[in-house]
């Protein structure tokens, strides 16, 4: 399957076992400091842009490699193979659900709270939901497999540490089975916070916020998550990768917090929102429920500042 996401390499370390809060950055800072360990990080988009930026390289790069060096990790990638997965899983089912004519709009679980928030209130929404579902495993095994083999050793050596953007999605992670005993060695997951109180102990970073305000929407434009499902839809009915731009988000009127655009694919006009907040998300589902606003796929974020 074509990857739509960056794949950048950054010859750097990584580790972590997922244990109670507070002895995460504990357990990776041990297997840093084990000689028969190599600790690999694996950065998603959103660490990655805050991590740069707060190093002072806006996408990360130099700046990252040497910081990570610097702490003693054996290797860092910026890779995100579950997540082209799971985009891929709800591009088939949001076609599916527009060919069968099954209830819209798809709601991503693209943050876990608005997602826990909107079940609990609103369980009439539940069937809106992607069923499709991220294997958290499937990054560490990638990524312990691809160095075991150029370095030569058994899997089992391999901490791996995936580095995300806010505590609820660390909670998703390790509660979606970060089994070590599937991936075949140390699995972890810390945030860009801890990943940042390390670096500023170490002296490698100056104390401050993780991010700046310039960064809440990430490199990758506005839409985001919106953008990777309709970018796979379109691979799967047209068979090549959609052009640039194919997909621009306007701020609507009549809604706060969010903005829409629409992507004209297999005779049909798919409309999609982005929308920034637990309560306005609650708002653009009364407004779908009641009929006043048609929308066929919505990404929704707790925080109206972003991920970090």
């Amino acid at each position: 399957m074509l990857s739509l996401r960056p794949r950048v390499e950054l010859s750097i370390p990584v580790a972590a076992k997922h244990v109670p809060s507070g002895g995460e950055l504990r357990n990776v800072r041990r297997a840093v400091g084990e000689n028969r360990t190599v600790v690999v990080f694996s950065l998603t988009d959103s660490a990655y842009h805050a991590l740069g930026e707060r190093l002072g390289q806006g996408n990360g790069g130099a700046a990252l490699r040497e910081a990570f060096e610097k702490l003693g990790v054996d290797e860092v990638f910026r890779t995100d193979c579950c997540w082209d997965d799971l985009a891929h899983a709800e591009a088939r089912e949001l076609l599916s659900r527009m060919n069968d004519g099954l209830p819209l709009p798809l709601l991503l679980y693209a943050c876990p709270v608005w997602a826990r928030a909107v079940r609990e209130a609103r369980p009439d929404c539940a069937p809106f939901f992607s069923g499709a579902s991220l294997n958290a495993q499937r990054q560490g095994i990638a990524a312990r497999a691809r160095v075991a083999v150029r370095r030569g050793i058994a899997p089992e050596r391999i901490a791996h540490v995936t580095v995300v953007g806010c505590p609820a999605r660390k909670a998703a992670l390790l509660a979606g089975g970060m089994d070590a005993r599937v991936c075949g060695g140390e699995e972890h997951v810390l945030t860009v916070r801890e990943v940042l109180s390390w670096l500023v102990e170490e002296g490698v970073a100056a104390p401050g916020s993780p991010k700046t305000a310039a960064s809440a929407a990430g490199r990758r434009g506005p839409a985001g998550r919106l953008h990777d499902v309709l970018a796979h839809a379109w691979l799967i009915e047209n068979g090549a990768l959609p052009p640039s731009g194919f997909l621009r988000l306007e701020p609507c009127l009549e809604l706060a917090g969010v903005t829409q655009g629409e992507v004209e694919l297999g005779g049909k006009t798919i409309r999609a929102a982005k929308v920034r907040g637990v309560e306005n998300a609650y708002a653009l589902l009364s407004r779908v429920r009641e009929g006043s606003a048609r929308f066929d796929l919505v990404e929704a974020l707790s925080c109206a500042s972003g991920c970090v």
